[in-house]
């Protein structure tokens, strides 16, 4: 994209976790023999001229499997959190000036949260 900031795009045989994982393990690499005078850069050739172990397309497929369910939970959590700020944002004013009360706000908070989920 620019000097400094880069996309990468997985082939079809491999998965975006597979790659989110596998160059971060990279970048942890690159960072480390990383030159510049003003500040440490990593450059496409870097890129290019770093070897890196490509597994059997089986095995990246396994490893979607595994990792994919985590990041629908993770995805899942940030959708909730927003939520729960929304809720918290238009309740806690409420509450304050005594608009709406504790139990009306547990109604509330109850159909934020996940369905399945049950709270003390």
């Amino acid at each position: 994209m620019n000097q400094s900031c880069y996309a990468l795009k997985p082939k079809n045989e491999f998965s975006s976790e597979f790659i989110y994982f596998h160059t971060d393990q990279i970048v942890k690499f690159l960072k480390a023999k990383s030159s510049g005078s003003i500040f440490k850069a990593i450059v496409t050739n870097d890129f290019k001229f770093t070897p890196t172990v490509i597994p059997y397309v089986q095995i990246v497929k396994l490893y979607t499997q595994n990792t994919f369910a985590n990041f629908e939970k993770i995805l899942n959590n940030k959708n909730q959190n927003q939520k729960l700020v929304e809720l918290r944002d238009w309740l806690l004013p409420m509450l304050m000036n005594g608009q709406v009360t504790i139990k009306e706000a547990e109604e509330q908070i109850r159909i934020a949260a996940e369905p399945r989920a049950s709270y003390g």
